[in-house]
């Protein structure tokens, strides 16, 4: 597993290493690619788990009335 997980960061710095020293502007498309993927990648984790979180809190028991 770890020569694996060794291989797989050793192909990635090899080829966007490749990709980024090609111009600056190579480097600012990966850089911006990098945050869009991440932004979308946080905000849809986010909503996942505030519905995951709503889905038991609603399975648990609450001392309150029941809703109508």
């Amino acid at each position: 597993m770890a020569g694996f997980v060794q291989n797989t960061i050793d192909g990635v710095i090899n080829y966007f290493g490749g990709v980024i020293m090609q111009s600056p502007e190579q480097a600012i498309l990966v850089a911006l690619g990098g945050l869009i993927v991440g932004a979308a990648s946080a905000v849809f984790g986010v909503v996942s788990f505030g519905a995951v979180a709503s889905l038991v809190a609603r399975a648990l028991p609450s001392a309150g009335p029941p809703e109508q």
